[in-house]
């Protein structure tokens, strides 16, 4: 009897269960797919096989669905090129994740619609040429915004008081604006964009920032001043690899801290004068941070002496002369005696 009742508790628990699904019958959304995981309560609905955009528009339009849900995938897709204003009916999503397609125009309107539960957008190895920055502001729970590998072309003002990670690597960004005020922001990636105009004053309102990369950015001949003025005692990396960079100005490179790691790897530098590069040095050799210097063709002359005749500064700064010399194999009794 015991045993008999046990076996029907089940079958119901099971019944009630699988009736939860809030995915609806798969026929009524095909191509979209959707999928449910019972242990987290997470809703991921897959639109990568679908022929265009008006797929899209009816599987979220044509039928009733749970409001909230967890992750929109649209990937691999060439057919795709609007996401407009109502593609996705009442539904939100929490998560967007598009890679590999043929999207052109993300509409503003579409992400303000999940204002209250987004957290995660990343669109791909897309066609963006454009993305609605100013709407930041309203996205209160928005933590990544990946934007890789599209056709953007200027960085305007960012404001947001959740984002944490941004990555608009890859793009044609030409322009970046100043006055920013991204008060979380940790991790900031621009790398491989033909930056032509980078004002001061856009890591002022940085002050959590961890990581900033922007190898190959465009950057040189000349790091004017006040180009990286960080405000933030976490900075950890700093990777301007690959920049074309000559000169640096006086007050280009401020507030790095004593664990920051600094690289300027592969640029055009050929001397280290004090004046530049003094602050820097002992910003890092107070902790365990680094600079390095390696591929540059820095000329190891009497300019440098400050540097090598201090084994702490020596210690923090690796690099070669132009002659191939490690700036740890320079001998500083040379400098001693024939530049002092």
């Amino acid at each position: 009897m015991l045993g008999s009742l046990f076996l029907f508790s089940l079958l119901l628990l099971s019944r009630t269960i699988s009736g939860q699904n809030p995915c609806p019958d798969p026929e009524e959304i095909t191509p979209c797919t959707c999928s449910f995981d019972g242990a987290t309560l997470e809703v991921l609905v897959d639109c990568s096989a679908v022929a265009g955009e008006d797929q899209i528009f009816s599987a979220f339009n044509n039928i009733n669905w749970f409001t909230r849900l967890t992750e929109f995938r649209l990937t691999d897709n060439a057919a795709v090129q609007n996401l407009l204003e109502g593609v996705f009916g009442e539904v939100t999503f929490k998560r967007v994740h598009v890679d590999a397609t043929s999207l052109a125009l993300l509409e503003p309107l579409v992400l303000l619609g999940f204002k209250d539960v987004l957290e995660e957008v990343r669109v791909l190895d897309s066609r963006l040429g454009s993305f609605g920055f100013v709407l930041l502001t309203a996205l209160s729970h928005l933590a990544v915004l990946d934007l890789e590998g599209n056709a953007l072309t200027v960085l305007p003002v960012l404001r947001n008081p959740s984002l944490q990670f941004l990555n608009v690597e890859m793009n044609q960004i030409a322009t970046v604006e100043g006055g920013w005020s991204v008060p979380n922001l940790k991790q900031l990636q621009m790398g491989r964009n033909p930056i032509v105009d980078f004002p001061s004053g856009v890591f002022e309102g940085l002050e959590s920032l961890e990581q900033f990369s922007c190898f190959s950015c465009n950057l040189g001949p000349t790091l004017r001043a006040g180009f990286l003025a960080s405000q933030s005692p976490s900075l950890v990396s700093v990777d301007l690899r690959f920049n074309d960079i000559v000169n640096l100005e006086p007050g280009a490179i401020t507030g790095l801290a004593a664990h920051t790691n600094l690289d300027l790897r592969s640029n055009k530098i050929e001397e280290l004068t004090e004046e530049i590069f003094r602050p820097m040095v002992e910003a890092v050799a107070a902790g365990s941070g680094f600079i390095d210097l390696v591929g540059n063709p820095v000329k190891c002359v009497c300019s440098m002496a400050w540097l090598v005749l201090n084994p702490d500064f020596l210690a923090s700064v690796d690099g070669r002369c132009d002659d191939g010399l490690a700036f740890q194999d320079l001998d500083p009794l040379i400098f001693q005696e024939l530049c002092l």
